[in-house]
């Protein structure tokens, strides 16, 4: 989470230099809106205009995070037959994307961005959400440590978590593992 210690990310200015050993608990940015997985997707967007964020974390009842909704995610509903403004956020966690620990490497962030798409990824410690791991952050690392993953990155389409959404039975929250 940010504090005076450990700053979210300044895309302001110049680029920071990361070093290759740092892990990523040291560049997690604080943690924006929350909206839960039974509530709709005019909800969703309701906070993310009110709290001026790219990305809003979906929990379960029990206040876990089950995923992730950005406003690129929402922007791509108007292209699915048979969403709607009152589609619950549940339906559209079609993918679980796992959750980081702050002690991981770089090397992680990047396997799970390679593997789920590029997205912003959810960090955690003891089964609590602590921050978001940025991947402008991974890139900016990559840039600098592992130019070929960089690219192979940038190549990947942005992911989204409701992909299969069109083609599969959505899941529901009573399904999702914590964390």
């Amino acid at each position: 989470m940010s504090t005076p210690e450990n700053p979210s990310p300044d895309r302001s200015g110049p680029p920071r230099i990361l070093s290759a050993e740092q892990n990523l608990g040291s560049v997690l940015a604080a943690l924006g809106p929350e909206v839960f997985a039974s509530e709709d997707i005019a909800m969703a967007r309701q906070r993310l205009r009110q709290g001026g964020v790219e990305h809003l974390v979906v929990t379960d009842a029990a206040g876990r995070s089950v995923g992730f909704l950005t406003r690129a995610d929402l922007d791509l509903l108007d292209r699915i037959p048979g969403v709607s403004s009152s589609t619950p956020c549940a339906d559209l966690i079609a993918t679980s994307v796992p959750s980081l620990h702050p002690e991981d490497s770089f090397d992680a962030a990047i396997a799970t961005l390679q593997i789920h798409g590029v997205r912003p990824l959810l960090v955690c410690e003891d089964e609590e959400l602590i921050g978001v791991l940025e991947p402008t952050t991974v890139i900016q690392w990559c840039a600098q440590h592992r130019p070929n993953a960089l690219e192979e990155l940038v190549a990947r389409p942005t992911a989204e978590v409701f992909r299969t959404l069109a083609s599969t039975q959505p899941h529901r929250p009573d399904t999702y593992a914590s964390g």
